[in-house]
């Protein structure tokens, strides 16, 4: 199943994934610094999961956070 899921991803939402498989819950800063992406390429990565239904927002505002859906 996995193997499906990354073969529709874009390299950088791939990177993103893995990194939101290695932990629980970040944010954005956190995902910013754990892969080296700009705070643009971010978004855009993790709206690109959460559009494809494999990652979800936990949160409003300033305190939120980014998973993967269970």
């Amino acid at each position: 199943m996995i193997k499906t899921v990354l073969s529709n991803l874009v390299n950088r939402e791939v990177k993103v994934f893995e990194i939101l498989k290695k932990y629980e819950k970040l944010s954005r800063k956190e995902i910013e610094y754990l892969s080296g992406y700009s705070k643009s390429k971010v978004i855009r990565s993790v709206n690109g999961l959460i559009e494809k239904s494999i990652a979800e927002q936990v949160g409003k505002g300033r305190s939120v956070k980014y998973q993967l859906k269970k």
